[in-house]
């Protein structure tokens, strides 16, 4: 509308996690699987206190027949939970070992 960019409490202003929330309008066609690049680190399960029996969770998919590519959907983790550590020598150097 040619002003400043809505702010929170601005009439105008929508909030982008209210609008997934309540999304308008009907699908139009199959959805696609995207990825999105990041650059966090992977954190395998039951490492530095992550106790949990997966490293990421799978989502199963309760409709795979309305993807686009249904072959491409993940229904299990490719992480395996790994017994190993990094460790420091003190003299600027790492060493990775198994326990």
């Amino acid at each position: 509308m040619g002003g400043e960019t809505p702010v929170i409490g601005d009439p105008l202003y929508l909030s982008i996690t209210q609008e997934m929330k309540d999304p308008t309008g009907i699908p139009q066609g199959k959805y696609w699987i995207t990825r999105i690049p990041t650059t966090l680190t992977i954190l395998q399960a039951k490492s530095a206190g992550l106790d949990v029996d997966k490293a990421l969770p799978i989502f199963p998919e309760s409709e795979p027949e309305n993807c686009e590519n249904p072959e491409q959907l993940e229904t299990e983790t490719s992480f395996t939970l790994d017994d190993v550590q990094l460790s420091a020598t003190g003299k600027g150097e790492t060493t990775l070992h198994s326990n």
